[in-house]
This record gives structure tokens, sequence and C-alpha cells, in this order.
């Protein structure tokens, strides 16, 4: 498999490809001599935070001298980063030589896995060659029949905020989605837990419950950088109880390094926010921070993919936003920018314009707005690459 095209491969979800179960997965496996039983584990679900946790507790482990490795998703930019261990992304040369033993026993089977299955097994496999001491795994979809869930009794259960999302993988319905969720606590391992919904909180504590395990919720009368650190500060003391070694150097929040894609600044006069909000908790945290800003005038970029609730919040928009640019995302589970526009129009919010390609879309932002405005690229993770790798080469051109 040429380079491009692996990457290609790896980093692109089709909609056709998500396929929840662990069948194909723990075949896969099986095949590949089973290399994720060699490992412990943190297993991390949720709906909104997942990477940031993942991203936070990397540095704290790390911070306390803990041979760490993680796995996130979706990819943002280069699909190396989704895989880490300790301080560095897998190699190029070390995705090669993996993903052909990967795909070599995926040939053996009668079904083959989706990419993200063989990405699950790739990493899983690259894991249990390194010296690491536990591996953090986000949930790429749901919990209960995500690929990441093929893996044995996680040290600790961790679950972010709760809310709709994926609706037409999982479900519209919050209990329904709620128990996909909480499907990852499977054994007497601790639970730590975002402050919750009443129902999605019942639903969580049921499922502990059946295993006999304890669970954390943390405060929710704090920040919601106060609940993070809350969290994992938990989550470091049950690690300490398990290995019965200390785990006593605490990195503050603010001082850690943040994940792109979130909040990000990724240009100057005019500034451009680029964050990767996509469902109806995210965008409503978004909009509400929006509608505090304080510059001259505020631009949306926004384009959505088609599994996504946010017709409840479009009449928002009009109010927060003085221009407001519609787009795709780059996936092929996209909604079509023809569709988010007669959304907005249904909803009587006016669009400045709208435009298929991502870059076309901030270009067109980038010239409406001044130096004083402030321009916000959100709606999915897949805005994200085009967009940055779009203002890189402009920058590049403005300087030869």
């Amino acid at each position: 498999m040429f380079y491009d095209e692996l990457m290609t491969r790896l980093s692109t979800r089709n909609q056709h490809q998500i396929k929840l179960g662990l069948e194909t997965i723990e075949q896969l496996l099986l095949k590949l001599g089973n290399p994720h039983h060699s490992l412990s584990y943190i297993h991390v679900a949720g709906t909104n935070g997942k990477g940031t946790m993942v991203h936070s507790l990397h540095q704290e482990l790390r911070g306390n001298k803990i041979n760490v490795a993680s796995f996130t998703s979706p990819c943002i930019s280069q699909v190396n980063e989704q895989i880490k261990v300790n301080d560095h992304f897998i190699s190029d040369e070390e995705i090669i030589y993996y993903a052909s033993l990967v795909e070599k026993a995926n040939q053996t089977l009668l079904h083959s896995a989706t990419d993200f299955e063989l990405l699950v097994a790739l990493a899983l496999l690259y894991f249990s060659h390194q010296e690491v001491e536990v591996v953090i795994m986000e949930v790429g979809m749901g919990g209960r029949l995500d690929a990441t869930n093929i893996i044995p009794s996680p040290l600790v259960h961790i679950l972010t905020q709760i809310s709709r999302d994926h609706v037409s993988f999982l479900s519209d319905d919050l209990t329904a989605i709620a128990k996909e969720k909480a499907g990852i606590i499977k054994s007497n391992h601790p639970t730590v837990s975002y402050p919750q919904t009443k129902v999605v909180e019942e639903v969580i504590k049921k499922e502990v419950k059946k295993y006999g395990s304890e669970l954390f919720i943390a405060q929710l009368d704090q920040s919601i950088d106060g609940i993070y650190e809350e969290m994992l500060q938990k989550t470091l003391l049950y690690l300490s109880r398990e290995w019965k070694r200390p785990l006593d150097q605490w990195i503050p929040l603010e001082k850690l390094s943040s994940l792109p894609a979130r909040m990000e600044m990724i240009h100057k006069k005019p500034d451009v926010i680029l964050d990767g909000a996509h469902n109806q908790a995210a965008l409503e945290r978004l909009l509400d921070t929006a509608s505090t800003d304080a510059a001259r005038r505020k631009v949306a970029v926004f384009g959505i993919l088609e599994d996504k609730s946010f017709d409840m919040l479009l009449e928002r928009f009009s109010s927060v936003f003085d221009i407001i640019v519609l787009t795709e995302p780059v996936s092929p589970r996209a909604l079509p920018v023809e569709k988010l526009k007669e959304s907005f129009e249904k909803h009587q919010v006016h669009v400045s314009e709208s435009f298929s390609h991502p870059e076309v879309a901030l270009q067109y932002a980038l010239d409406a707005a001044n130096p004083l405005d402030r321009i916000y690229v959100f709606g999915s993770f897949y805005l994200a690459h085009p967009i940055k790798q779009w203002l890189n080469e402009e920058r590049l051109k403005s300087n030869s």
C-alpha cells in the first residue's frame, strides 16, 4: 500500500464503514496474537471532552514519570497524532510497518474490517511492542459496541459529558445513548464521571451497580476546568491505589498544553478561532462564549455532519453572529451545504454566503471581516485539516 493511500484510508471514516460491533475486531486481533491482552488500560467515553481528558491525563501521568500510551479519534490533521507513546507520536515508518501486519491479517478474515477497526488494531499492536505501563483509549463512537471496547477490563472507566450525538447511528433517546456510553463499564474497577443530567446519571449508577464497582461523580458547582481537574485527580488517586505507588506530581490544567481545534487561534487580524464543536452541548457552549465576545463583529464559518442535531440552536446564530458563512466538512458524512442552508432559511436565519469548500468559505469570511472582527470556524473536526492546510499554504505564498 503506498504511503499516501494508506494515510488517506486510515484517516477517513466513511459512513458506510461505520459498523458498530466487536466480532470483526475480535477476529482481527486473534489473527494478530491478541496483542491487547498484554496491556493495562484506562477507557474514556462520552460525548464532549473525551479528547481533552485523554490529552490531559496523558500529560499528568508523564509528569509522574509513568510510561503511557494513548489513542484518540477522530483524526484532526495527521493519523500519527492519534497514536502516542510518552512524548512521541507514531512515526510514518512505524505506521507502514504495523499497517502491513494488520492488513495481512485482515485479508484472512471472512468480512473485512472497517478502516477504524484497522486503526484500532494497528494502535494496539504497536502499543504491545512498546514499554508502557498503561494505555488510555478514547472511544470512537458510542462505547458498548465501539471497536475500542475490545480491550480487557480497564483500571479506570472515565465518562465525560454525555448528551445527544451521532443520532443516526446510536439513537435520539438520551437514555439509549447513555447506555451505549456506559457500556464501557465491565468490571469492578472504579468509574469517574462528569456531573451528568439525572437521566444519564441513573443509567451510569445502574451499570456500576451491576459490577459492584466504585463510582465518583465530580461536583457540578464549579467551572468546567474545575470539573476536569477533579476528575483527573480522582483518576490519579485510583491508579495510585491500584499500582501501590504515589502519583502526587500535579500539573494545573492551565499549564498543560491544549489540543488542536479546541478554541484554537489560527490567524490574527482578524482573529480566526477554530473549534471542533459538533453536537448540541458543545455548540451551545461555543455560542455562549461567542455571545460574550467583545469583538467588533463576529463571523461564523459553519459546517456539520449529517448525523448531528443542531436545528434547535439555529435561531441563536442570528443573535450571536453578524455574518454567517456555510460550508461542508471534508467527510463523506458531511451535510451538503445546500441542505444546511435550507435548515437556516427554514428558521429564518439569514445566510451571507455558502460554499462547498471550507477554504473558500474562510477566504470569503476573511475578505468580509475587518481587523477588529473575529471569525469562528466550527461544526466539525473535519473542517480543521483543510482550513489549517490552506492557511499554511497562504502563509508560504506570502513569504515567498
